[in-house]
């Protein structure tokens, strides 16, 4: 049976809900194109960052490797350098031989890098160290800060997310007081499943579900 791991860079702190080689690369050369930083600014367009935690980074900047040391130093961080950092761990994990396509390695909605990486057969220990490591020399620490900086997008989203999911129920006849996604029948389980999955693909947050409006579980 293939294992297949969703990796999900973020944290989602402050929130109720679940939407997370030794050789060491040159990470200019996983630098943001002008036209994908430009891509990512207008989609985050007209929310604002909280401002970076200078007492948090001041806490991880003597742990953390050089090349996150390096945007760091500065006290800020962003969003092209996020991207740098991220888009390096994705080519340490190809250079590691996890199966990963390289043109996945992108910001998601909620501002994170998301992506899957076809394991094969067995989930090894060398993978899982291979992922420690790639994680450890470029984005750790990085995320930390970034995911506070985020907490904003990953609120609107939540909020839109959910909002749609339960006019979509709506739309096919269901309400969310009924709790369709627990019934006991399968049409309604599989419209519930049908709706959070076009959700996903509509607020592009991956495999995360913030759930539907109403239903208690989140903001």
């Amino acid at each position: 049976m293939t294992t297949v791991l969703q990796v999900i860079s973020c944290l989602l702190v402050g929130l109720n809900i679940l939407a997370c080689s030794h050789d060491k690369l040159d990470v200019t050369q996983n630098h943001p194109s002008p036209e994908s930083t430009q891509q990512s600014l207008q989609k985050y367009m007209g929310i604002d960052l909280e401002e970076p935690d200078g007492d948090l980074i001041r806490e991880v900047i003597d742990r953390t490797s050089e090349p996150q040391r390096t945007v760091l130093e500065d006290g800020n961080l962003t969003i092209a350098e996020f991207e740098q950092l991220g888009l390096a761990e994705g080519q340490c994990l190809i250079d590691a031989g996890l199966g990963l396509d390289r043109s996945l390695v992108r910001l998601n909605g909620l501002a994170q890098f998301s992506y899957t990486i076809d394991l094969g057969q067995e989930f090894s220990q060398a993978d899982r160290d291979a992922i420690s490591r790639c994680s450890a020399e470029f984005t750790r620490e990085v995320r930390i800060v970034w995911a506070g900086m985020t907490a904003p997008i990953v609120e609107h989203v939540a909020k839109e997310f959910r909002r749609w999911a339960a006019g979509c129920l709506a739309e096919r006849g269901l309400t969310v007081a009924a709790q369709p996604w627990a019934s006991g029948d399968p049409s309604q389980q599989r419209t519930a499943g049908e709706c959070t999955r076009a959700a996903q693909e509509r607020f592009d947050t991956g495999n995360l579900s913030f759930g539907f409006e109403g239903d208690g579980r989140g903001p």
